[in-house]
């Protein structure tokens, strides 16, 4: 038992854990731990990943309990608030960087072999030379030389559309040579 009574407020233990008491924080936590358990399931079936999401939501819930406001919400309800951010978050940032299934394709070669890079520019330099001398150009000025159409345009003294094309046409001849 850490001392508080069943009928001390969820705001008044927000506002004493506000005051650097970690007891009250730690009786939100038992009151709510469930709640927040219950939103995480809804987001993940991962065990360990619920178990990560309910730490996160207590960690920046300690973090930001001096800006809860009772006027706008209960403790229950920010709790809860925080826990679905959280788990937004987690699933946003799963979406961005995918989780390998095979981890040896997570590692980076240790020793790569510098013949692959030479090959790779030869075959490159192939395939570049296959293009119209307009198509090179176009090309280098705006992957080597990071120029925009406009600037391309402006330089060639060709119309913007058909300095685009040139760039289209360019491209779709090298992937078809490089695929």
């Amino acid at each position: 038992m850490n001392g508080f009574l069943p009928s001390t407020s969820d705001e008044k233990l927000c506002r004493q854990a506000a005051a650097g008491n970690p007891r009250a924080f730690e009786e939100l936590y038992r009151r709510h731990r469930d709640l927040v358990r219950s939103v995480a399931r809804r987001h993940s079936y991962d065990a360990g990943r619920i178990e990560d999401l309910i730490q996160e939501t207590f960690a920046e819930a300690w973090r930001v309990v001096a800006t809860f406001d009772a006027t706008r919400s209960s403790a229950r309800t920010w709790l809860a608030m925080i826990a679905s951010r959280r788990c937004i978050d987690a699933l946003r940032r799963a979406a961005v960087r995918p989780v390998l299934d095979d981890p040896a394709l997570a590692v980076e070669p240790s020793n790569a072999d510098p013949a692959d890079g030479i090959a790779l520019r030869l075959t490159v330099d192939r395939a570049l030379a296959r293009l119209s001398a307009v198509q090179r150009t176009t090309l280098r000025m705006a992957y080597g030389e990071g120029k925009s159409y406009r600037e391309i345009a402006e330089e060639t003294g060709a119309p913007i559309g058909t300095v685009k094309s040139r760039g289209r046409a360019g491209l779709d001849q090298l992937a078809l040579a490089l695929a």
